[in-house]
C-alpha cells in the first residue's frame, strides 16, 4: 500500500532511482539481521549504487516532482525496505 500510495505522487524516474535501493537495502537487512558475510566488493558496488543514484537524483531534481506530497519519497523508502526485510525473511539468507 506504501508503494502505490508514493508511486502514484512521484514521477517514475524518480521512483525507479528510489527502488534502485532495494538491493543495497536487502543487503543491510541480511548483514544486520542474519549476519551475512560482508566483502569489499559488496560494499564498494553498494557506494557505487548509492553514489549513482544520488548523482541520477540530482540531475533529475526529485525532490521539485514531489511539491504536491512531501511524504511521497519517504513512503517509497519504507516500502523498500519492508519489500528488503521481505525479501531477506522469505528466501533465508
Amino acid at each position: 500500500m506504501l508503494l502505490m500510495r508514493g508511486l502514484t505522487v512521484t514521477p517514475a524516474s524518480s521512483a525507479s532511482l528510489l527502488l534502485n535501493l532495494e538491493g543495497v537495502l536487502t543487503a543491510v537487512v541480511a548483514w544486520l539481521v542474519f549476519k551475512e558475510h560482508f566483502e569489499r566488493r559488496l560494499v564498494w558496488g553498494m557506494v557505487a549504487i548509492t553514489t549513482g543514484m544520488d548523482v541520477m537524483r540530482s540531475h533529475t531534481a526529485i525532490y521539485t516532482h514531489t511539491r504536491s506530497c512531501p511524504m511521497a519519497i519517504p513512503i517509497i523508502l519504507i516500502s523498500t525496505i519492508a519489500m528488503s526485510i521481505d525479501l531477506t525473511t522469505f528466501l533465508g539468507c
